[in-house]
């Protein structure tokens, strides 16, 4: 059967796999915060199961505690999107310091990466450094568009509503095979 990603991809979702099962501890205690056992969790990460992967309840599960999302990171990147941790609100936002700060986060950037674009080609330090400050102008940014929501978030969009709530127009009771 033809897969729809190349087989590279398929094995980055396997090292992503073993790399979260490192970060949790091992399969033996990422068992505790999972329904599954060892040897299942250590099938969704091994080469010799290329026919199992992780369901997504579990990489959940797992990549909560964590400082960073593994395997959701690999998943983004396979799929051409950067991944930013939306910052977390210090207090209700006010709106207008917010942009203030967004602004000049943002500005300060691209100073910098113009300053560093014109002197001449960019060492590998530079662009470490330039990559760490344009995904922290992106976060920003998404911080400024999460204050503007007033802090939604996939789970708080369905408080209070059924278990199929409708995600920008798709029914999952539908697409299961479920009633309308």
């Amino acid at each position: 059967m033809d897969r729809a990603l190349p087989r590279r991809d398929y094995y980055a979702l396997k090292a992503a796999t073993r790399h979260l099962m490192d970060q949790a501890g091992g399969a033996r205690l990422a068992e505790q915060v999972t329904d599954k056992s060892h040897n299942t969790l250590w099938r969704y990460g091994s080469l010799e199961h290329m026919d199992r992967y992780i369901p997504v309840d579990v990489v959940a599960d797992l990549e909560e505690g964590l400082p960073h999302p593994i395997i959701t990171q690999a998943l983004a990147e396979l799929a051409g999107y950067t991944l930013v941790k939306v910052p977390a609100p210090d207090a209700p936002a006010d709106l207008k310091t917010a942009q203030a700060d967004t602004v000049e986060r943002c500005g300060a950037f691209l100073t910098s990466l113009s300053h560093s674009l014109t002197s001449g080609p960019l060492s590998d330090p530079q662009k470490a450094h330039l990559r760490k400050e344009c995904l922290a102008s992106i976060a920003a940014l998404a911080g400024l568009c999460a204050g503007l929501d007033g802090g939604a978030s996939l789970s708080k969009s369905c408080e209070g509503r059924s278990p199929t709530c409708d995600f920008d127009g798709i029914n999952t009771a539908r697409q299961e095979g479920g009633g309308a």
